[in-house]
């Protein structure tokens, strides 16, 4: 699930470490051929037995190492936007819920691969087949899908910059980061993005925004379910127009 921080701390958290006075800058770009990144990423298929466009939500029901915790349907979930996370309508969740048959969303929390644990596990079904999973990235984590799979394509921005010493008058922390990186094969894609954005300065409320997301997803069907989810929001929209609408005619 994409992890949003905001945090407001007379601390410079480790997503930067503190540099010099002069500024460190990383500007690194990713552009395999559709050809190559086919290769590389060939064994791409899903995270242990979550195999995208095998799976199905049966089987999973069935796993007792999983337990599936609902997660309600909203604009903000990844399935509409590009970002997973929990709903701020219950209403326009329950009306997604009631009527939309062809897809379903579950939390798994942590999921068990051998001797690791993945975190923030959510899993996406069409049809009843997974079509989707979004979970945590850990450093770790990421290290190893770059040396299995090789960069992808993308970008990474890294900025750094100090003057000072902490807690001094003058100091001045600041942090830039920005990577995205996509591995892809003929079935799936993996989307992975990375945001970073932190001032620290004496005298100044420290302003710390991050988030971190990945996804891997089919390369079929996923827009088949976005597309599901779009259908009945409109519906839900319209519906809401129509019975607001009735309510002033009857003054």
């Amino acid at each position: 699930m994409k992890k949003i921080l905001f945090l407001f701390l007379v601390i410079a958290l480790a997503s930067c470490n503190s540099v010099g006075n002069a500024p460190t800058v990383i500007d690194e770009k990713f552009d395999p051929t559709l050809d190559s990144l086919y290769i590389q990423c060939k064994d791409l298929k899903g995270i242990g037995e979550l195999r995208i466009g095998k799976v199905t939500y049966r089987q999973v029901k069935k796993d007792k190492g999983i337990t599936l915790s609902p997660i309600l349907f909203d604009t903000y979930t990844n399935f509409y936007n590009g970002f997973w996370g929990e709903s701020s309508s219950m209403e326009l969740a329950n009306y997604i819920e009631d009527n939309a048959t062809k897809i379903k969303q579950f939390h798994v929390g942590k999921y068990k691969v051998g001797e690791l644990t993945i975190d923030d596990v959510d899993l996406a079904f069409y049809r009843d087949t997974l079509v989707a999973i979004s979970f945590d990235c850990s450093d770790k984590l990421l290290e190893h899908y770059k040396s299995k799979y090789g960069n992808g394509k993308g970008s990474n921005y890294r900025y750094t910059y100090s003057r000072g010493e902490y807690g001094e008058k003058g100091y001045v922390f600041e942090c830039k980061e920005k990577e995205d990186r996509m591995w892809a094969n003929e079935r799936v894609t993996m989307k992975y993005e990375h945001y970073w954005d932190q001032r620290t300065a004496t005298d100044e409320r420290q302003r710390v925004y991050g988030s971190t997301s990945c996804v891997i997803s089919s390369n079929d069907r996923y827009d088949d379910f976005l597309n599901e989810l779009n259908k009945h929001k409109k519906a839900y929209k319209e519906l809401k127009e129509a019975k607001t609408q009735a309510s002033y005619d009857s003054l």
